[in-house]
């Protein structure tokens, strides 16, 4: 069977940690040769160097999440990234499944019923993933 998931952290899936929302970024990375010129209509250089990839994620919370393994585990490594610099973060993007170094900008839990696909959820855990580097394909 098909590994199933959203993202893993250090090669950990959180399965009862269901993604309800998934906001992939894409910033193209410009080298010192980009600019407008003088001129003319002010016309526009690029000189790309490469693409940075953030992810922003959120987490429906199961019912007795404070129970739950998945959200204790999870709460932990994200508290943990305020020790840690990097992680290697997998997620499946549009274009396909990639793991990259990644921190954690934010996270929050947020007390709020939500519904999704017919779902009630207890709350949600937003978090946003931020990139190490950018790559040049």
């Amino acid at each position: 069977m098909a590994d199933t998931y959203a993202f893993k952290i250090d090669g950990r899936a959180f399965p009862d940690m269901p993604v309800i929302s998934l906001d992939i970024s894409y910033e193209i990375l410009d080298g010192e040769g980009s600019g407008r010129m003088e001129g003319e209509g002010w016309p526009m250089f690029r000189d790309p160097q490469g693409c940075i990839i953030n992810a922003d994620i959120v987490c429906g919370l199961p019912l007795n999440h404070y129970q739950n393994r998945d959200f204790v585990d999870l709460i932990e490594i994200l508290k943990d990234f305020g020790s840690t610099d990097f992680r290697a973060v997998t997620l499946a993007t549009p274009s396909g499944i990639i793991t990259q170094d990644m921190y954690s900008a934010t996270f929050k839990i947020s007390g709020r019923k939500v519904y999704r696909d017919g779902v009630m959820y207890w709350g949600t855990l937003p978090v946003q993933f931020r990139a190490r580097e950018g790559f040049k394909e």
